[in-house]
């Protein structure tokens, strides 16, 4: 009686993979990593740390609105002010947009004029970016209330979606005319203090 075949030591201890590829010698390996799945240094293997932990808040546009009418005919001063809007919204973790503070005199420090704060956010929300949620108020520190506001293209506290208003603007044509009529609106806390210096200079000239 003829003895058995015995198998070939190294299969018999080998793991299953290592058989399988030894039944295919010529079988390409391919591997499944995706892209960035490497053993760089944001690897979490290498790391310790997941891949996709985000350092710090930051906030995404949509292609569309990049490319977008009302996009392209903002100023230089209201993008200013919608980044500001924009760092503001992301010190409080997204949780306050739509109670967005941020004062005349912080628009002022981000490198703002002091001519062109109010246009800015007139223009802004012209445009469909930003909606103003509550007017501010001027006067003594009692009776002083700021603006709050609210960026139309993220979410609020409650995860409501963006209402996008800056896509009923169609043309190139209408946004820079919305824009420009925008800008030219006065504001009525720089008129009420206009109107009171030159009260208080006629009154020094007279008295």
């Amino acid at each position: 009686m003829a003895e058995p075949i015995a198998e070939p030591a190294a299969e018999i201890d080998a793991p299953p993979t290592v058989i399988r590829l030894s039944e295919h010698p010529t079988k390409t390996v391919r591997s499944r990593r995706r892209p960035g799945q490497g053993h760089g240094p944001d690897n979490q293997a290498a790391t310790g740390k997941r891949r996709n932990k985000i350092a710090e808040a930051w906030i995404s546009y949509p292609l569309s609105m990049i490319e977008s009418s009302a996009m392209r005919a903002l100023s230089l001063s209201a993008i200013r002010v919608m980044h500001r809007l924009e760092a503001e919204h992301m010190h409080h973790g997204g949780a306050e947009n739509g109670r967005l503070v941020v004062t005349h005199d912080q628009f002022r420090e981000w490198g703002i004029g002091p001519n062109q704060v109010s246009p800015a956010i007139h223009e802004l929300v012209a445009l469909g970016f930003v909606e103003i949620t509550r007017r501010g108020v001027a006067g003594n520190a009692q009776y002083r209330q700021s603006a709050t506001y609210r960026l139309t293209y993220v979410n609020n506290k409650s995860r409501a979606q963006p209402t996008q208003e800056w896509r009923k603007i169609k043309t190139i044509e209408e946004a820079e005319q919305l824009a420009q009529a925008a800008r030219q609106i006065k504001d009525a806390r720089a008129m009420g203090a206009g109107k009171r210096g030159q009260q208080s200079l006629k009154n020094r000239q007279t008295g």
